[in-house]
């Protein structure tokens, strides 16, 4: 794997994160 690769997926993941941790917390802040 490269360094690119690697930056890319990492890139993503963090991504995907902070778009799951906002709506969970959205969901939570509405309760």
């Amino acid at each position: 794997m490269t360094l690119g690769m690697f930056a890319a997926v990492v890139a993503t993941l963090i991504t995907a994160y902070m778009l799951w941790a906002d709506r969970r917390g959205r969901q939570v802040n509405n309760d």
